[in-house]
C-alpha cells in the first residue's frame, strides 16, 4: 500500500500507557538519557510545559499540590503530587537538571529509540505545490511538549473532566485544550465496542 491513510500527523503524537511504562522501566547505562527520561516523565505526569515543570521548587507546595503561574499564560496551575510525581521530584531533590529545549529533545528521541518506539508515522511536507510524504519511526517525532500533550490526552481518555485538566495545566480556553487533545485509535475501537458491541 503506497499511501496509506495516515496514524497521526506529527504534532498528534503522545505516548499510551504501554509506551510510558516502558520509559519508566528501560535501564540507561547514560547518566544523561537517564535525566532527559526523567524530566520527560516529569512533564507526562504533571502536564506542564517543559519551561514550567523545570523550575519546580519546593516552596510551590501548598498542601497536596504544587501551585504555580504557567510562564506563558499567567495562568495559576494547581498540580497534584502523585506518587510517581513525587518520587522523581524526590530524587533530584526538587533541584532538577537545566537543560536546552534543543538538547533535551535530541536526547529524549535517543531515550525513545531505545525504548523501541519504531512505529511509522506519516508526515506530509510541502514544498511550494509539490506534496511529499514521509515516514519516521514515532522516536523522531517525540519532544519535550508530547510530554504534555500525553498527559492531555491521556487524562482525558480516562475521563478527567476538562475543566480539571485546564486547571492542572494552566490552559485557559478550551480551544487550546482540544488542539492537544488526541484520540488514539484503540479508544475509537474501545467505544465503539461498548456502544455498538
Amino acid at each position: 500500500m503506497k499511501n496509506p491513510v495516515q496514524k497521526y500527523q506529527p504534532d498528534d503524537i503522545f505516548l499510551n500507557d504501554d509506551e510510558i511504562r516502558k520509559l519508566e522501566i528501560i535501564s540507561l547505562s547514560d547518566v544523561k538519557l537517564e535525566i532527559v527520561r526523567d524530566l520527560f516523565l516529569i512533564g507526562v505526569y504533571s502536564g506542564q510545559r517543559f519551561s514550567d515543570y523545570s523550575v519546580f521548587e519546593k516552596e510551590d507546595i501548598h498542601g497536596e499540590m504544587i501551585i504555580k503561574k504557567a510562564e506563558k499564560t499567567e495562568t495559576e496551575c494547581f498540580i497534584p503530587i502523585h506518587e510517581r510525581l513525587k518520587i522523581l521530584l524526590d530524587k533530584y531533590e526538587w533541584k532538577l537538571p537545566s537543560i536546552s529545549g534543543d538538547r533535551f529533545n535530541i536526547l529524549i528521541r535517543k531515550v525513545c529509540k531505545l525504548a523501541g518506539f519504531e512505529e511509522k508515522i506519516k508526515d506530509i511536507i510541502y514544498r511550494g505545490a509539490e506534496k511529499i510524504i514521509i515516514y519516521k519511526p514515532k522516536y523522531e517525532m517525540v519532544s519535550s511538549h508530547t510530554a504534555r500533550r500525553t498527559f492531555i490526552t491521556l487524562s482525558s481518555e480516562k475521563g478527567m473532566p476538562d475543566h480539571i485538566i485546564m486547571k492542572i495545566t494552566g490552559i485557559k480556553e478550551p480551544k487550546t485544550l482540544l488542539k492537544y487533545k488526541k484520540t488514539s485509535q484503540k479508544s475509537v475501537v474501545d467505544s465503539m465496542q461498548k456502544y455498538w458491541g
